[in-house]
């Protein structure tokens, strides 16, 4: 378990970085419930990556569970944009109403987050399945 808990110090680290690189400057600063809610959102994860790293009883699950619980709904939402890509032939529909660049801006936003948790999902996986929890 201790390489998941490196894996998830790096994740933590790197999203915080990408949020603050990008907070300057979306549409997140503008908006002040937004903000709220990421901020909470990094809370909890800083407090989870606390709990982890004390090798408390139950922090691989409940890490887990919540990297989870941030990671299916980005992978919903990439599958629903690459099925968009395959029906439209492109990233706009074809009655030209929609702009392939901001999709292709939220794309990129989304994977920003999605393959980090992704590595972070899948090591958890590995954990899981080899039983080394403790």
């Amino acid at each position: 378990m201790r390489i998941y808990t490196k894996v998830f110090r790096a994740v933590t680290y790197y999203m915080l970085g990408i949020f603050l690189l990008f907070s300057s400057f979306t549409f997140i600063a503008q908006n002040f419930i937004g903000l709220i809610k990421v901020f909470g959102a990094f809370i909890v994860w800083f407090a989870l990556y606390n709990y982890l790293k004390k090798q408390k009883s139950y922090a691989f699950l409940l890490s887990f569970s919540i990297v989870s619980l941030f990671w299916f709904p980005l992978l919903y939402r990439t599958y629903e944009r690459i099925v968009f890509i395959n029906v439209n032939d492109g990233f706009e529909r074809a009655d030209g109403y929609g702009s392939p660049l901001a999709f292709l801006m939220g794309f990129t936003f989304e994977l920003m987050f999605f393959i980090p948790l992704s590595i972070l999902f899948l090591f958890g996986l590995y954990v899981i399945f080899k039983g080394e929890k403790s």
